[in-house]
């Protein structure tokens, strides 16, 4: 499971270190944005600004008794799921592909669950923007 943005660049007159650049710019901003999508989690919020649908009685009860971490939806028991997000930059003869993703197939398959009720693991247009805009000023291109 992974969130993958692609940005098509013309390389035409840009020098190796500009391409350095903006593969640099685009790792150091998807590392914000992982750090943003853990956060707005931890604050209860899917990548739209909205709260998180409630957890079951359930689930909220094993949740409390169990784990001693009741209250509002964060998607928090143990940390594994959140603390597993990586990111990736490759180049391509086209442009650039940023990756965020989780490394452990356990974890993936626990993000894919909680995705379905509570849309954590997107990127807001925000952030798109965000991303876009560190490969563009890297660059100097509009």
């Amino acid at each position: 499971m992974g969130i993958e943005i692609e940005k098509k660049i013309d390389f035409q007159g840009i020098t190796a270190q500009m391409k350095a650049n903006a593969s640099k710019a685009l790792a150091d901003q998807l590392e914000l944005e992982k750090a943003e999508i853990i956060r707005r989690s931890l604050a209860g919020v899917d990548a739209d600004g909205e709260q998180f649908e409630q957890y079951t009685e359930k689930y909220l009860t094993y949740k409390t008794e169990n784990r001693k971490r009741g209250g509002n939806p964060n998607l928090w028991l143990e940390g594994g799921m959140l603390q597993n997000m990586t990111t990736s930059v490759e180049t391509t003869d086209s442009g650039y592909v940023g990756k965020i993703f989780f490394t452990d197939a356990l974890q993936a398959a626990k993000a894919r669950g909680n995705n379905l009720k509570r849309k954590f693991f997107a990127l807001s247009q925000e952030q798109l923007e965000r991303l876009s805009n560190a490969v563009k000023q890297a660059l100097r291109v509009n």
